[in-house]
C-alpha cells in the first residue's frame, strides 16, 4: 500500500525470494519502484521465479559486517581448514559431504590436516556417520553448534574456510573468513564466487568434481 507517493524499495535476502509466489505478492511486487538485492545470483534465481518482473528496475548491494576485530589473527594458523553453516537436512547443499569424501585425499598429501565442521542440526548423525565409516574421525571433527566468540577463534586458528556450497544467496561467513585475513573455498554455481571473487580471496569449485 502506497501512501503520500512514497517509492516502495524491496531488498531480496535469502532463499524465501527463491520461490513462485501467491497473487497478492506477485501483485504487491509490481508495485515496487526498485529491486534490491544482496548477489546478482539472488536476484537471478529471483526472477527465474518470477519473470514478469526481469525488466523491473534492479541494483545488487553486496552485505557487510561491522566490529571490531580482536585478538592475534595474524599468527600461523595450524594445518586446519573450518566449515561453519547449519547442519540441517533441507539445507543439505553446502558441502560437507564433498569436502569429507575428498578429505583423506588431503590426508594422504597433509598427514597432519584437520578438519574442523562447526554448526548444529538434524544432519549431524549423517555426517557423523559418514566420517565414522571412512575411518576419518581422526582427522574430522564435529563441533556442533558454537557460540560467535568461539567462531572467531575458529576463524583465527584455521588456514582456510570452505564451504563450496551449491546454493548459497550471499555467505556472511565468506566476509567473516576474509577480514581475517583467510582464504576461502566456494563453488563456481551460486553467489560464493561473487563474494569471494577468486582467485582474489580464495579459490572456486565445481561442487560436482
Amino acid at each position: 500500500l502506497r501512501h503520500d507517493g512514497k517509492r516502495v524499495v524491496l531488498f531480496l535476502h535469502g532463499i524465501e525470494a527463491w520461490k513462485s509466489h501467491d497473487w497478492l505478492t506477485r501483485h504487491a511486487s509490481r508495485k515496487v519502484d526498485l529491486f534490491l538485492s544482496n548477489s546478482n545470483y539472488t536476484w537471478n534465481r529471483f526472477i527465474s521465479h518470477n519473470p514478469t518482473l526481469r525488466d523491473a528496475t534492479h541494483q545488487t548491494v553486496g552485505l557487510g559486517i561491522e566490529g571490531p576485530i580482536s585478538g592475534d589473527y595474524i599468527q600461523k594458523p595450524e594445518p586446519t581448514a573450518l566449515m561453519i553453516a547449519r547442519l540441517a537436512r533441507a539445507e543439505d547443499y553446502k558441502g560437507h559431504r564433498e569436502v569429507i569424501n575428498v578429505w583423506p585425499r588431503v590426508v594422504q598429501q597433509h598427514p597432519g590436516a584437520k578438519l574442523l565442521i562447526a554448526g548444529g542440526g538434524d544432519l549431524l548423525n549423517d555426517l557423523k556417520q559418514i566420517i565414522s565409516a571412512m575411518g576419518m574421525s581422526a582427522h574430522v571433527e564435529l563441533l556442533g553448534e558454537v557460540s560467535e566468540d568461539r567462531k572467531q577463534e575458529l576463524l583465527t586458528k584455521s588456514r582456510c574456510l570452505l564451504m563450496p556450497s551449491r546454493n548459497e544467496g550471499f555467505g556472511l561467513v565468506y566476509l567473516e573468513a576474509m577480514r581475517l585475513g583467510r582464504p576461502c573455498l566456494v563453488s563456481n554455481i551460486d553467489a560464493g564466487r561473487e563474494v569471494v571473487n577468486p582467485p582474489e580471496a580464495g579459490l572456486e569449485v565445481n561442487p560436482d568434481d
